[in-house]
């Protein structure tokens, strides 16, 4: 059976660099990139997404409801 997909227009406004114990929050305002993410849910607590560059996300479901994801 093929498991549904959605295709999520993205805007990233901001990311986050950590070196060792260095954290930093860079703005990305100036430049707004956008994509999109195609996410296939496997189940109600996990799922699998790729980017629109070809990226792959891995996330699932903690405590709370909240989603806690990687890029792989």
């Amino acid at each position: 059976q093929e498991l549904p997909t959605l295709r999520v227009d993205v805007v990233f406004e901001r990311f986050e660099l950590s070196l060792g114990s260095f954290k930093t929050t860079i703005p990305l305002t100036w430049v707004r990139p956008k994509g999109w993410i195609q996410t296939t849910y496997l189940d109600d607590d996990f799922r699998v997404g790729r980017g629109d560059k070809g990226s792959i996300f891995v996330a699932s479901r903690v405590k709370g409801g909240r989603w806690r994801g990687s890029s792989i």
